[in-house]
């Protein structure tokens, strides 16, 4: 019974979370259609609609100024210790070498995981909408592997990979009563996944 009862009170939050998209969700698309140039667009696009109506798209214009501004041409990560090289009980331990090794490590994966394109989405998305989401997270496949010795089962690690996605911002749903912006006191946040 208290499952139920969970689970009813997970729909509701959920329910108030889509009617609150739902009372924006109609300018974010106006947005996008003045992005497009679809100023006087009624669901049926033709050239025909737009030979009495001249168009000039500032919002499209706007946008390609302000995004190549913020998001940067070639960036580079500087990674700079804290700490001066100490000793441990396993031995020296250099701060230097391990922040030069961290930033080889983090401009490789700026590079390899198109965090620049995605970025430019999740821009795009924040200028016309509410607000721009990037998933960053760590996909890897498993393989189960049974010891002899033991009765336990075991999982080995076959292949692990760092992703960066955008997330379209129909499929994200967040804490209705979170007042930050940020969202740092959203209890929860959802992500329609298929």
């Amino acid at each position: 019974m208290a499952r139920n009862n969970e689970l009813e009170d997970w729909k509701q939050r959920l329910n108030v979370a889509h009617n609150k998209f739902k009372a924006v969700e109609s300018k974010i698309e106006r947005a996008w259609n003045y992005y497009r140039g679809k100023q006087w667009d009624t669901g049926n696009w033709s050239i025909d609609s737009y030979r009495d109506k001249p168009v000039d798209n500032m919002v499209f214009s706007n946008i390609r100024a302000i995004v190549p501004r913020l998001n940067f041409r070639n960036p580079k990560i500087y990674v700079r210790p804290k700490k001066k090289p100490f000793r441990t009980k396993e031995g020296y331990f250099d701060t230097l070498a391990a922040s030069a090794s961290l930033e080889i490590i983090l401009n490789y994966y700026y590079r390899e995981l198109q965090i620049k394109r995605e970025a430019r989405k999740c821009l795009y998305d924040a200028l016309l909408g509410p607000f721009g989401i990037m998933e960053l997270g760590y996909s890897l496949k498993t393989e189960v592997v049974q010891d002899d010795e033991e009765t336990e089962v075991n999982e080995l690690i076959e292949e692990d990979s760092p992703f960066s996605v955008r997330r379209d911002i129909r499929d994200f749903r967040s804490d209705p009563e979170g007042t930050d912006h940020l969202m740092n006191d959203a209890r929860w946040i959802g992500l329609r996944w298929i």
